[in-house]
């Protein structure tokens, strides 16, 4: 990762807090019955500082699961309404020079739940929202090049991933940077990994791009493990 080791990252952490925001949203559900046990699933399962790489000093951030508002374009994915009854959340955040990451754990109280928030939200493409949201938490200081989906080993049963790609200035060069979303969903549980970071100028784009592929998957692999008890070797498409 040592290419993406740029520092200012702020604008891409913003970014990557408006992805989780909107998506940690769109998922909620109008009717929340907090779960003891089901509570204690979602911090078992959460991102921590141990299942990072060693080879940058990570530190771990504020997290907040509140939305500042979602994009226009987010609105036709929030239609869950009072079906899906939420019984546990929990989230964590971690930075390092150039790069965030962030994962937030959710319960819902049965897989049918489950499976209906899980076709609102991807049954029809939410590239747009994603884009938007990205946008609008970047506050104009980059500019969006492409959003593509991201092909990753299946690791869960439900499983949906994206990356945004863009450029911005940093100290007068133009710099290119990637923003990863990583849906993951099984029985009752949803976990959302987030994973925004300066790759470098463009002679280090294709470099960086396949870096931070592999921290996505690496992370996602801890994570699934753990909230789903399988990985990429254990799970048959």
């Amino acid at each position: 990762m040592g290419s993406m080791r740029l520092g200012r990252g702020t604008a891409v952490a913003l970014a990557a807090c408006a992805l989780i925001a909107v998506f940690a949203a769109v998922a909620h559900a109008d009717r929340v019955q907090l779960s003891a046990a089901d509570q204690a699933a979602a911090k078992r399962d959460v991102l921590r500082r141990a299942d990072l790489p060693t080879t940058v000093t990570w530190k771990a951030t504020s997290y907040s699961s509140k939305n500042s508002g979602a994009a226009a374009s987010c609105s036709r994915l929030d239609g869950n309404g009072s079906s899906v009854v939420d019984t546990a959340q929990a989230g964590s955040q971690f930075t390092a020079p150039g790069i965030l990451v962030m994962n937030i754990v959710g319960l819902v109280a049965t897989s049918r739940m489950l499976d209906t928030t899980w076709k609102q939200t991807f049954g029809n493409s939410p590239e747009a929202c994603l884009r938007d949201s990205f946008a609008k938490g970047a506050g104009g200081r980059l500019k969006i090049l492409s959003t593509t989906t991201l092909a990753l080993p299946r690791l869960a049963h439900y499983e949906n991933a994206y990356r945004m790609l863009f450029e911005m200035r940093v100290r007068g060069v133009t710099v290119y940077g990637a923003c990863d979303m990583v849906a993951m969903g099984g029985e009752r549980t949803m976990s959302l990994l987030i994973v925004g970071g300066l790759i470098g100028p463009a002679g280090e784009r294709n470099s960086g791009e396949a870096a931070m592929t592999i921290l996505d998957l690496r992370i996602a692999e801890t994570l699934a493990g753990r909230a789903f008890k399988q990985g990429s070797s254990t799970l048959t498409a």
